[in-house]
């Protein structure tokens, strides 16, 4: 297979994402042709979020309008 490296970048870029929402249960790795990582949330004590939902999505959810 041709660029697994990718998907495993892919995978770390995930797990540094959330290191702030979960915890790495099971570590990435391959099984064929899929890569498979297990995260579980953390308690909601220790849930540090690090990102701020879009205001622009937020407000067109608010005003119920598609146009």
């Amino acid at each position: 297979m041709a660029h697994q490296e990718f998907g495993m970048q892919l995978m770390q870029k995930v797990k540094n994402d959330l290191a702030g929402m979960s915890q790495v249960e099971m570590e990435p790795k391959m099984a064929g042709r899929n890569i498979t990582m297990t995260l579980s949330p953390l308690p909601a004590n220790r849930r540090k979020r690090r990102f701020l939902p879009d205001p622009v999505a937020g407000e067109a959810s608010l005003n119920g309008s598609d146009s």
